[in-house]
């Protein structure tokens, strides 16, 4: 995802300094929870539930 905003940086040294920078910013802050879900239909429905709470850019049902 990351890499992907980065299409106009060209030398692999100066990708990979920016991507180390991005996740400083954007990604160590985050705190996670995670939640074992044993149950199948309701993993499913709290993924398209979290998807569409969150407005996330990167998980769109194109491949379902």
């Amino acid at each position: 995802m990351i890499k992907h905003e980065l299409t106009d940086v060209e030398t692999r040294e100066l990708r990979e300094l920016r991507i180390a920078d991005f996740q400083k910013e954007h990604i160590h802050p985050l705190r996670f929870t995670f939640l074992p879900i044993e149950d199948n239909m309701l993993l499913h429905m709290a993924e398209a539930y979290c998807v569409n709470k969150l407005k996330v850019k990167w998980n769109s049902f194109e491949t379902h």
